[in-house]
């Protein structure tokens, strides 16, 4: 219309109704050359996503507008493939209560933290049928040689269950410890992933042992926790009256059971 008329590229842009910009606009790079350093680069740094691409190429001096980048990413199905994680099969479990005591067991981990910061964890084993405190052992750490050596305490001073219950920590469900399970004939059932309910009667015991003792004392030494930990497992055992067990202690509850099912 220009060259044709010999109008001037105002009136030109007026007629046709177009801004003078957009008539003045080079694009800056040709899509081609972005889309062939975009797919070298990805080549390249195969766990980069497209906005750590288009900082790239920006590196690289190329101009080019970043949800530019993205589409040329999705035209040619850059997007990353994260492989999932290796889940274990694991069934419902419904919350039960066994029918009798040294029936199921429950284990669980929690954390607290000493008055010069080091950092304590204590292993958390409770009798499902009577919410008993079978042990609570403290340390500084826990690893899966730990957990078998408190089992195996408590197998030569109490015996074992049939059941134990957990989450899925990498202490329990490693090798060692469900090897450890089956030499000795014992079922470990892990709760579902994301589901502690399933294992409530064990979170409800360890609110309890947060709220009285952990949110309560401000422990020095590892001894220190030790020995208020020991004294509030034989207060909770034989002192505390229990909501779920009609106001009896743990250990009056069971005893109570046993002299029920001998008559």
């Amino acid at each position: 219309m220009i060259t044709a008329n010999n109008i001037s590229v105002r009136s030109s842009c007026q007629e046709i109704n177009i801004s003078r910009t957009s008539y003045y606009y080079v694009p800056v790079q040709n899509n081609d050359v972005v889309e062939e350093q975009l797919l070298e680069l990805a080549n390249k740094h195969k766990k980069y996503g497209y906005r750590k691409l288009y900082q790239k190429l920006r590196q690289k001096g190329i101009k080019v507008n970043h949800k530019k980048v993205l589409r040329l990413y999705g035209k040619n199905k850059l997007k990353l493939r994260i492989k999932a994680r290796k889940k274990l099969k694991v069934i419902k479990q419904p919350l039960v209560i066994p029918a009798q005591a040294q029936k199921m067991w429950a284990l669980d981990f929690m954390h607290d933290i000493l008055s010069n910061g080091s950092k304590i964890r204590s292993l958390n084993i409770v009798d499902l049928f009577s919410s008993k405190a079978v042990d609570i052992y403290v340390d500084r750490n826990i690893n899966s040689y730990k957990v078998i050596d408190v089992l195996e305490q408590l197998k030569f001073e109490q015996g074992l269950p049939e059941i134990i219950r957990s989450d899925n920590g990498r202490e329990f469900r490693c090798k060692l410890v469900q090897d450890w399970a089956i030499r000795n004939h014992v079922k470990w059932d892990f709760i579902q992933p994301g589901k502690p309910m399933q294992n409530g009667y064990c979170e409800r015991f360890n609110g309890t042992f947060r709220y009285e003792i952990l949110d309560a004392y401000i422990f020095d030494s590892l001894a220190e926790a030790r020995a208020i930990v020991k004294d509030w497992v034989t207060e909770y055992n034989y002192e505390r009256p229990h909501s779920r067990l009609q106001g009896l202690t743990p250990m009056q509850y069971e005893n109570n059971m046993r002299e029920n099912c001998l008559l």
